[in-house]
């Protein structure tokens, strides 16, 4: 026989097989540093006040006790979980009386008070002709009271005149000035302590205090369960096939 040919040229690769079956699952790797915290939430809106306890009886009043010194201040601890706010407490007993305060200023003079008593009627002079009445003049301030003369004596009783008629009343003076205002008399005794008023509205919700620290990162939850393999996806179109070589 003759001398073997050259080998014809390589023809093209065929289709991939089937693929195989997933492997099995490797050992998890060691868990990763933690990260950093996330930013602290907002804090919560303020829950609503409980209703207002109801006011206990009034105690007697005790002495005050002398207050005593302030001690120093601890430090701070750590703020916990705020609790849910209790009922509002019953209303402390009432405290000491304090002392009365400064005596108010002299109210203003009061009305003149009625006329007294007209005195004993003199002896009845001689009546001449009742002049009419001029008007009254502006009266003057009062002068000192001068020392009383001696009493005269009695003169005999005239005969009485015929009454002449009324003149006519005059004007009013205008009055004279207001004399100084008296020593105020001592001050009255306290009064007894009035009935406690109702309670007043609840104030406005004070502004939300500074948010306490952020609290430690809780530990890292076990990794979940591996998930099923997807499908295999379908096998591809087999390539052309390769010419075959020429044979040697």
């Amino acid at each position: 026989s003759g001398p073997t040919g050259s080998t014809g040229a390589t023809g093209i690769q065929g289709s991939s097989g089937p693929t195989g079956s997933t492997g099995a699952t490797g050992n998890q790797g060691p868990t990763g540093a933690t990260g950093q915290g996330g930013p602290t939430g907002s804090t919560g809106a303020t829950g609503n006040a409980g209703p207002t306890g109801s006011t206990g009886a009034t105690g007697a009043t005790g002495n005050a006790g002398p207050t005593g010194s302030t001690g120093v201040q601890g430090p701070t601890g750590s703020t916990g979980v705020t609790g849910v706010q209790g009922p509002t407490g019953n209303t402390g007993a009432t405290g000491v009386q304090g002392t009365s305060g400064p005596t108010g200023s002299t109210g203003a003079t009061g009305n003149a008070g009625p006329t007294g008593s007209t005195g004993a009627t003199g002896a009845t002079g001689g009546a001449g002709p009742t002049g009419s009445t001029g008007a009254t003049g502006s009266q003057g301030p009062t002068g000192a009271t001068g020392q009383g003369g001696p009493t005269g004596s009695t003169g005999s009783t005239g005969n009485a005149g015929p009454t002449g008629s009324t003149g006519s009343t005059g004007t009013t003076g205008n009055q004279g000035p207001t004399g100084a205002t008296g020593q105020g008399g001592p001050t009255g005794s306290t009064g007894s302590t009035g009935v406690q008023g109702p309670t007043g509205s609840t104030g406005a919700t004070g502004t939300a205090g500074t948010s306490g620290p952020t609290g430690s990162t809780g530990a890292t939850g076990n990794q979940g369960p591996t998930g099923n393999t997807g499908a295999t996806g379908a096998t591809g179109n087999a390539g052309p096939t390769g010419s075959t070589g020429a044979t040697g």
